[in-house]
């Protein structure tokens, strides 16, 4: 779900990302801010949450302003900010986000300028043009069409020595198990 707002520069309209719309809405409730805000690192919190609801910063980027050392403890911690914040949310909002997890997929759903930047490389990645292609000489082919050529012919005159080639067939010669006499001898 987006809003559209009235752009002030030019005639068109802008969308309203979901992140955005979730902050205006996470800071029109006293309540939500106190619990965002409540504790020692409470500034840190709300902080880091406002940046990453309203701006395209990575979780990589939020990392000096949650002042964590793994972009993986920022996403713990926008997850336990989301959750302290989630009760205090209008019950509108509350229904169209039913966990705090997708409160916050809001706007991670949002393709920001990092993201699609991130998607475009991935995709030149497979889809180019230059792929490196092995390419075999004339004379390299013709020399594997002529190994090709006399490994069958061995294989059919039966006098093929190497390692067997493929499955074993149905009409081949089954192999003789070794009586007990042998085993026998063979464990002495």
């Amino acid at each position: 779900m987006v809003r559209l707002v009235r752009a002030e520069v030019g005639k068109g309209l802008l969308v309203e990302p979901e992140g955005v719309k979730l902050w205006h809405v996470i800071e029109g409730s006293p309540q939500a801010l106190k619990a965002l805000e409540e504790g020692k690192k409470g500034h840190s919190r709300r902080a880091t949450l406002q940046e990453y609801l309203t701006t395209g910063k990575t979780q990589t980027e939020l990392q000096p302003i949650a002042r964590v050392k793994h972009p993986e403890t920022v996403g713990r911690n926008l997850l336990r900010s989301m959750q302290l914040v989630y009760p205090h949310l209008p019950e509108d909002i509350r229904q169209e986000y039913p966990t705090p997890k997708q409160a916050l997929r809001a706007r991670s759903r949002a393709q920001s300028e990092a993201s699609i930047r991130r998607i475009r490389q991935g995709m030149d990645k497979y889809h180019r043009t230059d792929i490196e292609k092995i390419e075999f000489t004339e004379a390299h082919l013709q020399h594997i069409k002529e190994a090709m050529a006399h490994h069958s012919k061995a294989i059919q005159e039966g006098t093929y020595t190497g390692k067997p080639v493929g499955r074993p067939r149905k009409n081949a010669t089954p192999t003789t198990k070794p009586t007990t006499q042998e085993h026998q001898k063979r464990s002495i």
